[in-house]
């Protein structure tokens, strides 16, 4: 149960926002629909602001609750790690 009341709903949910567009429109981009369309470039812009509001979503859950973030920011001080995300 201690387990259970750590978990990030709302990290996890947040994770899905910003993969889902930011992958349709890179996928969909040149093939379905031309990459100056608005439907890739209005899905583009919701995933990198999804992306941004998730960073700074688990940035404020890693250093201000004890609730246990998705994507610990800790991560991004292993510069090794950091290059096999890019």
């Amino acid at each position: 149960m201690d387990r259970l009341r750590r978990f990030d709903p709302i990290g996890g949910i947040l994770s899905v926002c910003w993969s889902v567009p930011l992958l349709f429109a890179l996928q969909e981009g040149g093939s379905r629909h031309p990459w100056d369309s608005s439907v890739i470039i209005g899905t583009l812009v919701a995933g990198i602001v999804a992306l941004f509001v998730f960073g700074l979503y688990e940035a404020w859950i890693t250093y201000k609750t004890s609730k246990e973030a998705i994507f610990p920011i800790r991560l991004l001080k292993n510069k090794s790690l950091v290059l096999v995300f890019l």
